[in-house]
């Protein structure tokens, strides 16, 4: 089975959105690794990987990957902390090493995870831009240097919608609108179930 790193800005257990739809499908046919932002641990007195089981509604299982960090230690991946970033890099390849994880594809959701690229040897780079993220309220300000940076390392770029895609064409010739969708069953029966008004 040929394996698959995600590198993403969201947990997996937050809100079912693009990344899940995606992974959880790919799951079927994938060993899925879903490697999450670092979180703190007021329980450990020295960093660890902790691993668990993620479930996908389509019978297939991911695998979840987090750095846990002591309390006293900056958690942020690319938060100008070059140590949280080589302790997850040492502690990932050491995981992937003894799962033996070999050429995998490597999917990134975040530009904050360029530095993954380098560490993690793989035979496919996958950037894909759900969100214009450099434009939210609090975003470093190396967002956009990184995401510059994963645009002309990846094979092949994924864009959330249109604008996204027409401001990253001209980065990467590899670049594909790959809007988000909806559950066409689901909303379709809107089209043949009457419609109730809400009781009040």
């Amino acid at each position: 089975m040929q394996d698959l790193i995600c590198i993403s800005h969201l947990r997996w257990g937050f809100v079912w959105q693009r990344p899940q739809h995606l992974l959880a499908r790919l799951a079927q046919q994938y060993r899925v690794l879903f490697v999450e932002e670092p979180v703190t641990n007021t329980e450990i007195s020295k960093p660890r990987l902790a691993t668990y089981v993620g479930n996908t509604h389509t019978g297939a299982t991911t695998t979840l990957a987090v750095l846990e960090q002591p309390a006293d230690r900056h958690y942020w991946i690319g938060h100008n902390d070059p140590n949280t970033q080589k302790t997850y890099e040492r502690l990932l390849l050491d995981y992937l090493d003894a799962e033996e994880y070999h050429d995998p594809i490597l999917w990134l959701y975040t530009p904050m995870a360029s530095h993954f690229v380098q560490a993690i040897q793989h035979k496919l780079l996958i950037y894909d831009v759900m969100d214009e993220l450099s434009a939210f309220k609090g975003a470093p300000t190396a967002l956009k240097e990184q995401d510059q940076r994963l645009l002309q390392q990846a094979d092949i770029v994924f864009t959330g919608g249109a604008s996204l895609y027409r401001s990253r064409l001209s980065h990467n010739v590899n670049t594909h609108l790959f809007p988000s969708g909806v559950e066409t069953a689901h909303f379709a029966k809107a089209a043949t179930e009457p419609w109730r008004a809400p009781q009040t």
